[in-house]
């Protein structure tokens, strides 16, 4: 069952554990692959969960819609256990049927049996919190702010984007800007590159369906949907600073964009730690509820099953 190249296994491998963004432990994981170098879909199951007959049919049943949708060129699947091969067979039986019913080409399988020496699951979403002094500065800050505006929350990323640090200052008054879900929902604009006119109407509170639509198409719909850029690096790094110097009650949007960043770039176990430490502070926020019904749902990110250009 494991016949396969070395150089192959070794690239394989690592294209599955960037898209996951950590090293799977006593888990299988099934990777889309396209043949046009485009990213895919990747997903993963403990095999714990798949030991019951009855129920391994189900979980594994759930693929169908999202493959379908993706419409990869072919799937890699991975095993990563120190359990052997005997255990697996019946699993990668199901498996084969599930790709064998969708028309769909095994890329290659792989099995990893060396111990773990990247990052793992729970080492994701973990932000350390930043030196007291800085924390002390931005909580001046933030209690000071009078008037912000999606500028504020511009010129924080604008001095991340240059590699400076964001002044204190600045930094209170982006964490005092979230504290508004508009400001949020204008922050979610701007992070995906929808125009300006709409961060700014979203900003002022404007409620009109079609302009939330628009800007939601540019996360899941297929046809239009914007594939993160280079640009996103400098807003994870904003919102990253601002949990770091926070106190919780102002942690809850940028930890739920933090999770919708993770969420686009494919990265949804990262993404569901966000979410989880947004939730345990505010359970009912109303974008934090939409992306977990999203990760809940499995619903990849619109560029995922998009036709290549």
């Amino acid at each position: 069952m494991f016949v396969t190249r070395t150089d192959h296994r070794a690239r394989t491998r690592a294209l599955i554990e960037r898209r996951l963004g950590f090293v799977p432990e006593e888990s299988v994981v099934l990777a889309a692959i396209h043949t046009d170098g485009r990213d895919g879909m990747a997903a993963r199951f403990d095999l714990d969960s798949l030991a019951d007959p009855a129920h391994r049919t189900r979980l594994i049943a759930l693929l169908a819609a999202p493959l379908r949708t993706a419409r990869p060129d072919a799937v890699a699947v991975a095993y990563y256990t120190h359990g052997g091969i005997l255990p697996l067979a019946a699993i990668d039986a199901d498996i084969t049927a599930l790709l064998g019913d969708l028309g769909l080409l095994r890329h290659a399988t792989i099995l990893v049996d060396t111990p773990v020496t990247g990052p793992r699951r729970a080492d994701l979403g973990i932000i350390t919190s930043a030196s007291t002094a800085r924390r002390q500065a931005v909580h001046r800050a933030l209690d000071a702010t009078a008037e912000t505006s999606l500028d504020t929350y511009r010129a924080a990323v604008a001095f991340a984007a240059a590699g400076v640090t964001v002044p204190a200052p600045l930094l209170g008054a982006v964490a005092a800007w979230f504290t508004d879900p508009a400001h949020r929902d204008a922050a979610v604009a701007l992070i995906t590159g929808a125009p300006e006119a709409h961060a700014r109407r979203l900003e002022a509170g404007d409620h009109d369906d079609d302009l939330a639509d628009a800007v939601m198409d540019r996360l899941f719909n297929p046809l239009i949907a914007a594939v993160p850029t280079s640009d996103v690096a400098a807003h994870r790094a904003v919102l990253t600073e601002v949990v770091a110097c926070s106190p919780p009650r102002h942690q809850v949007a940028p930890r739920t964009l933090l999770a919708l960043i993770a969420w686009w770039s494919g990265q949804g176990a990262l993404a569901a730690r966000h979410l989880e430490e947004a939730r345990t502070i505010e359970a009912t926020d109303r974008l934090a509820v939409l992306l977990q019904q999203v990760l809940d749902a499995g619903l990849p990110p619109g560029w995922v099953s998009a036709e290549p250009s």
